[in-house]
């Protein structure tokens, strides 16, 4: 009872220790060696220690004090990473060996018989610290040969399908990217650390929809993959295709889930910014994703990914628009149908019979459309100051956003800073103009592999497209603009300031103009259009709707033709007179003329003038006046 007790007050003073250590803890503590002293006994049982010292007479025994009392010293450890000297401590004891030896008893000098209930707790609680011990100890995690023990223990537990060991295993190994060291990296890729991840995602794409610790373990690994990609060791060229095969998968899962029951965003980044990686050091990589369809797949992830996403997506596409072949891909993409793939390749493709076959498709599926809409959703983010319309309101600064107006009217500014130069490399709208302008380059090339002009992409999308496109395809000058107002306005004595800056800015306001009176041309022009088709639209609602009334009119109509003696007689004699005018003879022919009885015959006066003597009713004609010719055509005609 007494040993119980004195464990319970042991135990309270290691975690008034935690509660206190933020607060108190100095340096001093490695000084005086009480940092050396809650490592060591920490691992004591699993590193071997002289007997000379104190700590390597201490046992732990299989109790639910001292197991607390171990979870407790373990936690304590962390506390001690915020302090600079102690990256140097840790590899001299050698504690990340210590602390994987928690992980594989059968490895430990001195075994402790636990209980597979405190074991596990134990181990929990190891890999709960391992995260935050490995970017400290990195020196000693090759020596020690750590990587290949962690990937050793996380197979075991991966044949299990023990996901939540499998997360915990996988959040110690990504750690290492944290250390920002080469030589870390370089071990990993010889123990085949690339196949051992590669396997992980593959099992965790059967399971995603089991349980939701799949994507976590997923995201954990590809944030350690990018780290080994951009390593000079990683031979890109011979396992860039399975590589990239692998991750198309990814993309093909959770591009295919329209409820958002995927949606993780850091891992849609991680696996985007790998996909940009192999593209980015790789030719060959470069083509076998295009044949693949990985374009296509890019495309369709885009159409419901948040905007972080579709940015990393946007210099994808930015890189491949580079290329001509990868450039008919994307015009050609109609949201997830390939029409080069649906279409035999014997038989003509040009986009002007593309775009008559896909007219009745929606036009957010087609490439322009789509980009135009990622600008719109930026613009909003931003906060740019737009009409309704898309139109330009602000002709000083068209493309400012409110954090950088704020930021331009601040004094805290320095005058070697430039928010616009840093707003172009995260921004979605430069990559946007980018691809925009090879675009235009590629079809207006004289080798064009479309059969026709990029004016005829622009003409099959809506006015309200065409009015963002106008700010796209002038974003260059505007942006140059915003720079040279940006020094303007850091020039705040005017009498220091040259006068070119003053020059360049009135000019660029004047370029603003001209591309707010385009927009707004295309903006009237759609209005007009979107009237006349309402004004259709209307009228076929209301003949619609008055249908039934038309036909009750109608039917009253023909009753009244066929039953009312007076209406039927009105109609006759109505009839008769048309027939009458009919058969008068044109008071301005002279030597023209129709017999009345026969339609076909014409008889052609040479000299002298026809005089008729027409009686209707009788329907007799007689000439008093004839040549010799006229004579024998109308006998002939009279037979």
């Amino acid at each position: 009872m007494k040993s119980d007790k004195k464990r319970r007050i042991r135990n309270e003073i290691v975690m008034l220790f935690l509660l206190l250590a933020d607060i108190f803890l100095t340096p001093d503590a490695i000084t005086c060696g009480f940092a050396q002293d809650i490592l060591l006994l920490s691992v004591a049982t699993e590193i071997p220690m002289p007997r000379t010292n104190k700590i390597s007479f201490y046992q732990f025994e299989a109790t639910d004090f001292d197991m607390e009392f171990k979870k407790s010293l373990l936690l304590s450890a962390t506390k001690f990473i915020d302090i600079p000297q102690i990256s140097t401590v840790m590899n001299e004891l050698k504690f990340l060996q210590g602390v994987l030896m928690i992980l594989h008893p059968r490895e430990a000098s001195q075994q402790i018989l636990w209980g597979p209930v405190h074991w596990k707790e134990i181990q929990t609680t190891t890999l709960t610290i391992l995260p935050l011990i490995i970017p400290i100890s990195i020196k000693d995690f090759a020596s020690s040969d750590s990587g290949k023990k962690l990937i050793g223990l996380s197979y075991h537990f991966l044949n299990q399908r023990d996901c939540e060991s499998v997360l915990l295993y996988m959040k110690a190994l990504s750690a290492v990217h944290k250390a920002n060291d080469l030589a870390s990296l370089e071990y990993l890729l010889k123990i085949d650390a690339m196949q051992f991840l590669k396997d992980i995602i593959k099992k965790q794409l059967d399971l995603i929809t089991q349980t939701p610790k799949a994507q976590s373990i997923i995201l954990h690994a590809l944030l350690l993959m990018n780290y080994l990609v951009i390593h000079p060791r990683y031979d890109l060229e011979m396992e860039g295709k399975a590589l990239l095969s692998l991750l198309i998968s990814i993309l093909n899962t959770f591009s295919s889930s329209a409820d958002g029951t995927y949606a993780n965003t850091c891992l849609l980044i991680s696996a985007v910014n790998l996909i940009r990686e192999c593209l980015l050091k790789s030719d060959t990589s470069k083509k076998f994703f295009t044949e693949i369809g990985g374009i296509f797949n890019i495309l369709d992830l885009m159409k419901g990914a948040p905007l972080l996403v579709k940015t990393i997506c946007l210099s994808i596409l930015a890189h491949l628009s580079l290329n001509r072949d990868c450039v008919m891909h994307m015009l050609e993409w109609r949201g997830g149908q390939c029409l080069l793939a649906l279409q035999p390749p014997h038989q003509d493709m040009s986009p002007c019979k593309t775009l008559e076959k896909s007219r009745t498709k929606s036009q957010e599926t087609w490439l322009l459309p789509m980009l135009m809409q990622i600008w719109r959703q930026e613009e909003e983010s931003l906060q740019v100051l737009r009409t309704s319309g898309g139109v330009i309101t602000d002709f000083r600064a068209p493309l400012m956003g409110k954090d950088q107006r704020i930021w331009m009217n601040s004094e805290q500014k320095q005058l070697e800073d430039s928010f616009s130069f840093a707003e172009i490399n995260t921004s979605a709208r430069s990559k946007i103009y980018c691809i925009i302008s090879l675009l235009k380059y590629h079809s207006e090339n004289r080798t064009n592999p479309f059969n026709a002009p990029f004016k005829s992409y622009v003409d099959a999308i809506s006015r309200k497209d065409q009015v963002t496109l106008k700010l796209v395809e002038n974003y260059q000058y505007l942006k140059t603009g915003e720079m040279w107002l940006e020094e303007m306005l850091k020039s705040h004595n005017e009498r220091f300031r040259p006068s070119t800056i003053d020059l360049i800015c009135e000019r660029n306001i004047k370029w603003t103009k001209c591309v707010n009176k385009d927009q707004e041309l295309l903006t009237l022009k759609g209005t007009n259009t979107e009237l006349k088709t309402e004004e259709t639209a209307y009228k076929c609602i209301r003949n619609a709707h008055l249908a039934p009334e038309y036909e009750s009119v109608r039917e009253l109509q023909f009753q009244a033709r066929t039953s009312n003696a007076y209406t039927l007689k009105k109609a006759k004699d109505a009839q008769r007179e048309e027939i009458l005018e009919s058969l008068k003879f044109p008071q301005d022919s002279i030597n023209h003329r129709t017999y009345p009885a026969r339609a076909k015959p014409t008889v052609i006066a040479p000299s002298k003038t026809l005089h008729e003597n027409l009686d209707p009713l009788n329907k007799k004609i007689k000439f008093n006046v004839c040549s010799s010719k006229v004579e024998k055509n109308c006998h002939e005609c009279h037979k």
